[in-house]
């Protein structure tokens, strides 16, 4: 079971033992122990969240086969990336 599932099914225990018809002195124990659950588990799930193992997911490259990047990239030699006024002529006049 995840982290998440465990802490909805926590909160609806919460809410639900309240209606359970048990002693008050039971109920305050419950309570406590269920709050104490969602505690430990809210920490479990920082603790996944601030190391990223919540996030592996975005980790990864996605692929697609819709588009696909050929990755080359043309490099100028320096000679041309110099500027040329519009003038000069490659005779050298």
């Amino acid at each position: 079971m995840s982290k998440n599932s465990l802490t909805i099914i926590l909160g609806v225990l919460i809410v639900v033992s309240g209606f359970l018809g048990v002693p008050s002195s039971w109920k305050t124990v419950i309570i406590a122990a269920l709050g104490l659950g969602v505690i430990g588990v809210a920490l479990a799930l920082r603790k996944d969240i601030t190391s990223g193992t919540l996030c592996l997911h975005l980790q990864e490259e996605k692929k697609t086969d819709s588009y696909a990047q050929n990755g080359m990239i043309i490099e100028h030699p320096a000679h041309e990336h110099e500027s040329v006024h519009p003038t000069e002529t490659s005779q050298g006049v």
